[in-house]
């Protein structure tokens, strides 16, 4: 038996050379085979062909596009426009077969470089191809996240480069606030400060 596969779909005789890869010789009975040396993401046409010296007899032909793995994202900008948020913009990495989802994830401890780890992590996952935006809820206002985009397929997981972002933290109330006059038309005023808020008020 001999497998062919062609990246030309065109073809329409299982016999030609155009565009083929193929394994000879598979032994009667062993009814599978591998052929290597294609490219991911292609299209390829393809035959199973059984051979001896009077005939070569081929199967139907059927087709297959080699799965790809989607390409990083890029370009991941955090915002906060809501207390425990935080929502990013990014650009999709070239597409995968078959099509990716999103992941957004962050973490909490700064100092991981896996991407795909879980510690401290809170996600939002399935966001489809194309949205190129997402909001990761439940996170605490004042804290520093690490954060990813990851393009996800079943060949792979690709993360984007990670951004830091502290999110934005209301200050504490001012108190005791002591109003005093030493000149006319004037009232002085001290107090202390509350907790500080994030940027520093």
């Amino acid at each position: 038996y001999t497998i062919k596969c062609t990246d030309d779909v065109s073809v329409t005789d299982c016999l030609s050379t155009n565009g083929t890869v193929q394994e000879t010789g598979i032994a009667r009975g062993a009814q599978a085979g591998t052929l290597t040396g294609l490219t991911d993401g292609d299209e390829y046409k393809c035959w199973v062909i059984a051979v001896n010296s009077v005939d070569s007899v081929c199967s139907a032909p059927v087709q297959y596009t080699l799965p790809l793995a989607p390409g990083a994202p890029t370009n991941v900008v955090p915002d906060s426009t809501a207390s425990g948020e935080i929502s990013f913009t990014w650009t999709d990495g070239t597409a995968g077969i078959p099509e990716e989802t999103y992941t957004i994830k962050c973490t909490d401890d700064v100092s991981v470089t896996d991407c795909l780890s879980t510690n401290g992590t809170v996600q939002e996952t399935g966001i489809a191809r194309g949205a190129q935006a997402g909001t990761l809820t439940g996170l605490t206002d004042g804290d520093e996240y690490k954060c990813w985009v990851i393009a996800v397929n079943s060949v792979d997981s690709v993360c984007s480069a990670p951004v830091q972002y502290t999110l934005p933290l209301a200050p504490g109330a001012p108190t005791n606030v002591v109003p005093d006059s030493t000149a006319s038309g004037e009232i002085s005023f001290t107090w202390t400060d509350g907790t500080a808020g994030i940027p520093e008020e």
